[in-house]
């Protein structure tokens, strides 16, 4: 009966073995999905940017590593390197004010990243407009691989802000102004 057993087992092992792999392989987005994933960003309500994947991909790229204890699965001692744009850059790039710039009125806005699901979040304008180092990352890729589906294609990456500010599958970046 144990050899019954085992000899099921190995028979139906390569079938497990199969589905496992083909699950694993549809898992992550391909670089053409992720290409295709568009961002918008708008500055208060003038105008909307909207920048493609691949157009994300030809822009200046940043990498922030992180500890890989914040995130499930990893063990305790190792790094995940996030890759993506500088959220400040894209807010250059759509002439948000940033720097110098950033006086008088403008020291009231704020940026609003929004998700596919419609979870937000809020960061200043001078938090998101830091440059050296980034402190947002628009990320697409973690360790070298496109992001998995449950946190891309895009995803901020914000390195001293807390983890509920990670915000997943990143559709919308808006600049704001909170002034009356």
């Amino acid at each position: 009966m144990h050899r019954r057993r085992l000899s099921r087992m190995t028979r139906s092992s390569p079938l497990v073995l199969l589905l496992g792999c083909a699950a694993l392989s549809t898992s992550r987005p391909s670089d053409a999905q992720v290409a295709a994933q568009p961002v918008t960003v708008r500055i208060s309500a003038q105008r909307d940017t909207t920048f493609t994947g691949a157009e994300l991909a030809r822009l200046p790229r940043s990498q922030i590593r992180v500890a890989a204890s914040d995130h499930a699965g990893d063990s305790a001692h190792a790094q995940v390197l996030y890759e993506g744009v500088a959220v400040s850059d894209l807010l250059t790039l759509v002439g948000a004010p940033l720097g110098s710039a950033l006086r008088g009125r403008a020291v009231a806005s704020y940026v609003l990243v929004e998700a596919a699901d419609g979870y937000r979040v809020v960061f200043s304008l001078e938090e998101a407009g830091a440059h050296t180092p980034p402190t947002l990352l628009l990320a697409d890729r973690r360790n070298g691989q496109p992001l998995s589906p449950d946190e891309g294609p895009l995803r901020i990456i914000a390195p001293d802000a807390r983890h509920s500010r990670w915000i997943r599958q990143v559709a919308r970046i808006s600049v704001r102004d909170a002034a009356p």
